[in-house]
C-alpha cells in the first residue's frame, strides 16, 4: 500500500466501533477486550496477532501486517452489568512502525444506583528491533476509573505497558508485558505481570518467509498458548495469580475454532472459553462464549466485526 494513502486510511479506521457489557466486580484493566483473546482464555500474550494486541501486548503490533478496524460488542449475562463504547485501529502496513489507538467510554452503576462513568484511551506503538525475532511496544494510556463504593477512590491519570514479543525457531513465541508501569496506586490498576509462551503451526512447519504472511490470506491453522499473569506485584500477600491455556484451529483457512481455560490461584476467575466465526480476504466476524465457574456472572457472549484494508 503507498504511503500517500495513509491520510485516508486513518480516516478510515477511526470508524472502527466497539461495544462491551462488563460485570461492576470485573471493572479493571484485566477484564479485556477481544473476541480472539477471549476465545482463547486470554492466551495471547505470546500471540498478539490481531488487534486484541492493544490490551494483550502492544509488541504483537508489528510482528504481523495488517491494516483494520474492529467493531465489536460483548455482552455478559449478569444481574448488573455495565455499558462501554469505542473505537480501535492497527496499522502495521503504511511503514515499519506497527501502530493502534484505541478509546473506551464505559457507564456503569455505582453502589448507590447512580451512573458514572470511566474512560479508557491507547495509544501503542511497536517495532521489530531484529525483524521478524525480536519486537518491542510501549502504550501510553489515560485511565479514569471512578469509585463504586465508599472503600473505593478515584483514578484519573495516565499509565504506561510495555511488551515484548520474541520469535523463536519451530514457531515458538515467547512474550512478556508490564501492566500500568506508571504506578495509579489504584486496585483497578495495579502493577502487573503477563508471561506468555506460544506455538504457531505455520511457523514451525512453513518455510521461513512464513513470518512475513499477511493476515487472513495465510492464517496460521493451528496455534497453542499457554499465558501467567500476576495481577498486583505490590500485594505479595494476596499472591493472586492467573493461569490459561488456549488453543486455535483455523480450517480451510477461513474457519476458525478456539477454545481455552482459564483459573485464578487466590481469585474467582475461573473459566472456559469456545470461539469460532468467518475469515476472508477482506472481512471477518468472530463469535466468543465464555462461561465463568461463579454464579454471580455465569456467562458472557460477543463477536466482532472486522474489515481488512
Amino acid at each position: 500500500m503507498s504511503r500517500s494513502l495513509l491520510p485516508q486510511c486513518i480516516a478510515t479506521l477511526g470508524l472502527g466501533l466497539g461495544l462491551s457489557c462488563n460485570a461492576l466486580a470485573e471493572m479493571d484493566l484485566h477484564e479485556y477486550l477481544g473476541t480472539q483473546a477471549k476465545g482463547m482464555a486470554g492466551s495471547f500474550r505470546g500471540v498478539a496477532s490481531s488487534n486484541d494486541a492493544l490490551h494483550y501486548n502492544p509488541a504483537g503490533l508489528s510482528t504481523v501486517r495488517r491494516l483494520n478496524i474492529d467493531s465489536e460488542y460483548l455482552f455478559e449475562f449478569a444481574p448488573q452489568t455495565g455499558h462501554r463504547i469505542g473505537a480501535n485501529a492497527v496499522d502495521s502496513v503504511s511503514s515499519a512502525l506497527g501502530a493502534g489507538v484505541d478509546y473506551h467510554l464505559g457507564a456503569f452503576s455505582n453502589a448507590d444506583g447512580k451512573e458514572v462513568f470511566s474512560h479508557n484511551g491507547r495509544l501503542a506503538a511497536a517495532m521489530a528491533v531484529l525483524p521478524p525475532w525480536i519486537n518491542l511496544g510501549l502504550t501510553l494510556k489515560y485511565l479514569h476509573l471512578p469509585p463504586l463504593n465508599d472503600e473505593e477512590k478515584l483514578f484519573s491519570g495516565f499509565s504506561l505497558d510495555g511488551g515484548s514479543l520474541v520469535h523463536l525457531p519451530y514457531g515458538l513465541s515467547w512474550g512478556v508485558v508490564g501492566y500500568n508501569l506508571i504506578p495509579t496506586h489504584s486496585e483497578k490498576a495495579p502493577i502487573s505481570l503477563g508471561m506468555g509462551a506460544a506455538w504457531d503451526a505455520v511457523r514451525g512447519l512453513g518455510p521461513e518467509n512464513s513470518y512475513e504472511r499477511v493476515l487472513p490470506s495465510a492464517p496460521s491453522w493451528l496455534t497453542l498458548a499457554f499465558d501467567w499473569l500476576y495481577r498486583d506485584l505490590a500485594d505479595t500477600a494476596k499472591k493472586d495469580h492467573q493461569l490459561s491455556v488456549g488453543a486455535e484451529l483455523v480450517l480451510a483457512k477461513m474457519i476458525p475454532v478456539r477454545a481455552g481455560y482459564a483459573w485464578s490461584v487466590n481469585g474467582p476467575e475461573n473459566h472456559l472459553s469456545v470461539g469460532t466465526g468467518f475469515v476472508s480476504q477482506t472481512f471477518a466476524c468472530q463469535f466468543v462464549y465464555e462461561h465463568r465457574f461463579d454464579l454471580d456472572k455465569p456467562a458472557m457472549f460477543g463477536f466482532v466485526l472486522r474489515g481488512y484494508l
